[in-house]
């Protein structure tokens, strides 16, 4: 084991060094864009919306490059294939080409953040789009996890442009992140380009007919993430959601239908089998897609809601946690000020 991991030092070491020789010294590639959704584990939201827009025939000039970890790489290749994605090329996150693009592409593209060796050029474009409006406590504000806040910090001070729905969220993220009288970029209000699709009628009946839910009430119930930085409480999510659900199953019809995504790094175990009326997040397809044809949105304390608030369909809140939540990790406004309905059981 520790010869194994001399040699995992020893190629980072190479990599790095490889890295930080591009970014002094490589050809900046004028036609050439870099995109990542969380990490390279998922393609996703506004990302997705950016790729298949990129990937039309008015951008026939650019060159294309999507990270992908190697776990993630059958299904973004499945869901590009679905969607008529094409005229990419993916790239395996943190290999020696993906550091080669890193230092080189003209324009980077992220929603979360790149790695912590990521050096901006002077000449390169960096647009963020982060992903999603805080609710929930950020950055210095969530007390546990301040300190692992500097990598999030140092990717948004190298953003050009940063990519927020609304002036709220520019005041909570400025703050969480200290980016007040330092930040020398562009904020662009300009709507997320993931909420497109609410307003897309006619792709509404199609998902509902391509997943046969066309004559189904649809309830989407998307929970947040429960744990701390780098730390899953899948578990939890699990049990809590396991109690309500034999409940909840038996008080559904069967002109329903109750759809569950957990969030990406929750569980993948779940036994939806043991349901009648619950069912799995389609997957295949694009988040919002399939969130587009909810009728009513049922989540915790996630920032989905901001989205699917313009669908102008029912969402409701399901606390179930409140208190422990709560002194955990925090809200910037208090649940009370939300207008949905809250509720506690099944």
């Amino acid at each position: 084991m520790k010869i194994v991991n001399m040699l995992r030092s020893a190629i980072n070491g190479i990599k790095t060094g490889g890295y930080v020789w591009a970014v002094r010294h490589g050809t900046l590639k004028e036609d050439c864009v870099l995109l990542e959704s969380k990490n390279g584990n998922d393609l996703a939201g506004n990302l997705f919306r950016i790729l298949k827009e990129l990937t039309t025939e008015e951008y026939k000039e650019l060159k294309i490059y999507l990270s992908v970890r190697k776990r993630s790489e059958s299904a973004i290749k499945k869901l590009t294939d679905a969607c008529g994605i094409y005229g990419y090329q993916m790239v395996r996150y943190g290999s020696r080409k993906y550091f080669q693009l890193l230092a080189t592409a003209k324009y980077l593209v992220e929603d979360t953040t790149f790695p912590d060796k990521f050096i901006k050029r002077e000449d390169q474009i960096y647009l963020n789009t982060w992903h999603g409006t805080p609710w929930k406590m950020m950055g210095k504000d969530e007390e546990v996890g301040a300190y692992a806040i500097g990598n999030v910090q140092k990717n948004f001070l190298y953003a050009d442009y940063l990519l927020y729905p609304n002036e709220y969220m520019k005041k909570i993220m400025f703050k969480a992140y200290m980016l007040e009288d330092l930040y020398r970029g562009t904020v662009l209000y300009e709507g997320y380009p993931r909420n497109s699709i609410f307003f897309d009628k006619e792709q509404y009946r199609a998902m509902r007919e391509t997943l046969g839910i066309a004559d189904k009430q649809v309830i989407v119930y998307m929970p947040t993430w429960r744990g701390g930085v780098n730390k899953s409480n899948a578990s939890l999510t699990e049990e809590a959601s396991a109690c309500f659900f034999d409940v909840l199953d038996e008080l559904l019809t069967d002109e329903q239908v109750f759809y569950v995504k957990f969030h990406l790094f929750a569980t993948k175990t779940f036994p939806f089998e043991d349901y009648k009326h619950i069912r799995p997040f389609p997957t295949g397809y694009e988040t919002y897609e399939v969130l587009n044809t909810a009728d009513v949105l049922v989540t915790d304390y996630s920032s989905v809601f901001f989205d699917f608030a313009n669908t102008g369909r029912k969402i409701i809140l399901f606390p179930y946690d409140f208190d422990e939540y709560i002194g955990a990790r925090g809200l910037y406004t208090g649940m009370e000020d939300m207008p949905f309905p809250k509720v506690y059981t099944a």
